[in-house]
């Protein structure tokens, strides 16, 4: 399929998986090392449900993941603005349900989906392991 077929919203949910993809492996991995915290135990189990709205409660940001954090919400106002002006014309369609293929899109997307959901597991399985041990952040202060 030809770039031109698919559709603005779908390179942006492909930027969104992008940004959300890096804030994860850079910050949270690399950076804080949530997963090896066990003073994390609430974020991780909060990231299983992809809350990031309640994030900065949780622990100090750094500035990387606050400018990510960013990106990732600038990034939400536009692919909103770009499938409300799609599902104006998805409304005078047929009522129904139909595969769609965006041919290489569509595998990116699946692969960042099944990824997505496979951390989020992972989140959740840490999180739950490290619940006897909810501690505070050793810095606990708030910004």
């Amino acid at each position: 399929m030809p770039p031109a077929d698919i559709p603005l919203f779908i390179y942006a949910l492909m930027l969104h998986g992008l940004i959300g993809g890096l804030d994860v492996f850079v910050n949270h991995e690399l950076l804080a090392r949530l997963p090896r915290q066990a003073w994390a135990a609430p974020e991780q189990r909060m990231h299983s449900a992809r809350d990031v709205v309640v994030e900065g409660d949780t622990r100090v940001l750094p500035k990387p993941e606050r400018v990510l954090h960013l990106f990732l919400f600038m990034n939400l106002g536009a692919l909103l603005v770009l499938v409300g002006q799609m599902v104006y014309g998805w409304h005078a369609l047929p009522d129904g349900i139909q595969p769609t293929d965006y041919g290489w899109a569509s595998w990116v997307l699946s692969t960042m989906g099944i990824g997505a959901l496979v951390w989020a597991i992972r989140d959740g399985l840490v999180g739950w392991a490290h619940r006897a041990h909810d501690t505070a952040h050793p810095t606990d202060q708030k910004l």
